[in-house]
């Protein structure tokens, strides 16, 4: 029978019976006796203690510790939170040919966001592609190929705009969650390393700054080989770009068994799922609760090559809250991915 903390009430009550039954008599039950008052006062130091105790016992295993314990615990199994990491690219820069691009050279995005060059180069025939990183660290940096960005500092021979390469900005990653780092002692503790079992690829994957979620594949490209799918749910698009899969490449490669035949990252293609809805009643508000509702599915349930069956998702239409009744008309069977298709959720439209 689980241990239930006694209310304030309860441990009054116990208290003055206690009084009672030393031979204080009805003095514990008047308000103006010293008995009363230290019944009171005593209850509410034992009540603390109860509180104290009941926190205490939450902090022995990782699935109840609170952050401090848990960053704490996570060390002793040489788990660190993964840091926060820095967006980087590269930038077109125009300007007039044997104009050198510096070190430092500040570009800024339209809503503010700055970048600064890390190498210098030298245009060359009216260009000239210069490696940048992003000002601070987080997922804000990541900006997509083809976006302008402003010179912050006006340089001799060259244009007031840069324009950043293709293969985007990307790589920038916000401080792991700390529900993200339980999971990963929990499965620590559930699947020990192996040293190389297909556990272990997913454990290594999600030790990169970005990356939330990892699939192992045995045998892709033929027996002896790996392959390893993931996505990074904080980025505005979870598909990784090429630098992300590169990363993650070099990172589980200097950690995997050299036996292995042949390793290889991929990015999932992705796979958009639309739905078509008849919704009751049809509100504004329960739209947005189904798209919500809809959204957690796909991050619960999606991964390449994996079956999401209609039921659940006819399931998370009827979680959303207001609710009462639907028609899902589309899709209209189980969603099945190819291998290496990723489903994502489309364009969701209400008819009446």
């Amino acid at each position: 029978m689980p241990f239930e903390r006694p209310t304030i009430t309860a441990i009054i009550d116990r208290t003055s019976a206690d009084f009672e039954s030393k031979g204080f008599g009805a003095e514990t039950r008047v308000r103006r006796s010293i008995i009363y008052v230290l019944a009171r006062v005593i209850a509410g130091v034992a009540h603390g203690l109860y509180g104290f105790i009941a926190w205490a016992s939450r902090q022995f295993l990782p699935d109840t510790q609170d952050d401090e314990n848990l960053q704490r615990y996570a060390t002793m199994y040489d788990i660190t939170r993964v840091p926060a990491a820095r967006a980087t690219g590269s930038v077109v820069v125009t300007g007039s040919t044997g104009t050198s691009v510096p070190v430092g050279l500040r570009l800024q995005r339209s809503d503010g966001y700055e970048f600064v060059t890390t190498a210098e180069n030298i245009v060359i025939g009216g260009t000239a592609t210069v490696p940048v990183e992003a000002s601070s660290t987080g997922v804000a940096g990541n900006t997509d190929a083809g976006v302008q960005l402003a010179v912050a500092a006006q340089v001799s021979g060259l244009s007031a705009t840069a324009v950043v390469a293709s293969g985007d900005i990307a790589g920038g990653a916000d401080e792991e969650r700390l529900e993200a780092l339980r999971v990963r002692v929990l499965t620590f503790m559930r699947k020990r390393p192996q040293g190389g079992a297909a556990h272990d690829y997913v454990a290594w994957a999600l030790e990169v700054p970005g990356v939330t979620r990892a699939w192992p594949k045995p045998h892709l490209n033929g027996l002896g080989t790996m392959g390893l799918f993931f996505v990074r749910d904080g980025d505005i698009d979870p598909i990784p770009s090429p630098t992300a899969v590169a990363t993650v490449q070099a990172h589980i490669d200097g950690l995997r068994p050299v036996t292995v035949k042949d390793f290889t990252v991929y990015a999932p293609e992705p796979l958009p799922i639309d739905y078509e809805i008849r919704l009751d009643p049809d509100t504004t508000a329960n739209r947005a609760a189904v798209v919500a509702q809809l959204q957690d599915l796909f991050r619960r349930e999606a991964e390449p090559g994996a079956v999401i069956p209609l039921t659940h998702s006819a399931e998370a239409i009827s979680l959303a809250p207001g609710e009462f009744d639907h028609d899902l008309i589309a899709p209209a069977a189980d969603i099945a991915p190819g291998d290496g298709y990723m489903p994502i959720l489309g364009e969701v439209s209400f008819v009446p």
